[in-house]
């Protein structure tokens, strides 16, 4: 865990009609169009803050996006216009080196013609640039994964700003080591939902590397024999994706892909179990004890 102080500056690339009278270039507010009745303009905000960042595959708030959304675009909402934002995102770790990551976002606005359409922000792909941060002799870069989702399902790789409003986002990212691949068993719930306690069971797979990585015949583990789950297809981790593997097929949030041993009772032991995840070859690539198999595995 370290301690870190972000900050960050936009520079937008304008097209098209509805994005003139560009201001804020350089700052962390940039804004465009017409101003409204009450003089105000369309644009966004970065607010950074210092935070802990932690460095064994969870994300962190790299800071808060507000959207002000006060210009009516003309069409319908089949029609948008475009306008690539750059955000260079300072990284100031207490007590060490200061990094620049550059990234380019896309806002899309809809036309308000047959009603008020909301204007969208995506986030780049999560693959890192040239830059990188250096933590007791290993590189890393951030990478940004998205927003969070409001009903516990995967990150959203876009936010929605409703016309008329100010809309703030929270940005989450993560920083990922851009020596070797790195893939690790991030989590196991083992507390699943009363009266069907399969239900609500997962296990957690992060790439909190660099690079891609292919999982096809990868194998999880859940402690026992006949307690595994393969990957098939020609899936990959992408930088910073986290994929769940439920107990049960029933009742996963939405988003989080299917993915499912299938089973009709627990697997995870409350008291205690190990999670093991090996390559195609049989390989161990990481491994998750809690409980009382982490007491165990903690002795010499």
């Amino acid at each position: 865990m370290i301690t870190v102080t972000t900050s960050a500056t936009w520079k937008p690339e304008p097209r098209g009609k509805g994005f003139e009278n560009v201001t804020g270039a350089g700052t962390d507010h940039v804004a465009w169009g017409a101003p409204d009745a009450e003089k105000r303009q369309s644009g966004y905000t970065f607010t950074g803050h210092t935070t802990e960042v932690p460095l064994d595959g969870h994300e962190f708030t790299v800071g808060t996006i507000t959207y002000d959304n006060y210009q009516h675009e003309p069409g319908t909402g089949h029609q948008y216009h475009h306008l690539t934002l750059h955000l260079s995102v300072r990284l100031s770790v207490r007590g060490g080196e200061e990094t620049v990551f550059p990234f380019a976002f896309t806002h899309y606005s809809f036309g308000d013609e047959e009603g008020d359409v909301p204007d969208t922000l995506s986030v780049p792909m999560p693959f890192p640039g040239s830059q990188t941060l250096t933590l007791d002799g290993t590189p890393y870069a951030l990478i940004l994964c998205g927003f969070p989702h409001p009903a516990d399902g995967p990150l959203q790789n876009s936010a929605s700003g409703p016309e008329g409003h100010r809309t703030t986002f929270e940005l989450l990212g993560m920083l990922v080591r851009t020596d070797r691949p790195d893939i690790a068993i991030r989590s196991v719930h083992h507390q699943g939902e009363r009266g069907r306690p399969q239900d609500g069971e997962y296990v957690e797979i992060v790439n909190r590397g660099g690079a891609m990585i292919p999982i096809k015949g990868w194998t999880v583990n859940a402690g026992d024999s006949g307690q595994n789950y393969t990957f098939t297809g020609n899936g990959y981790l992408a930088p910073g994706m986290t994929v769940r593997i439920y107990t049960s097929d029933q009742q996963q949030p939405p988003g989080w892909y299917g993915l499912s041993f299938q089973s009709k009772r627990p697997i995870w032991n409350d008291k205690g179990d190990t999670a093991e995840l090996r390559d195609h070859t049989g390989t161990l690539r990481a491994k998750y004890a809690y409980g009382n198999a982490a007491d165990e595995a903690a002795r010499p």
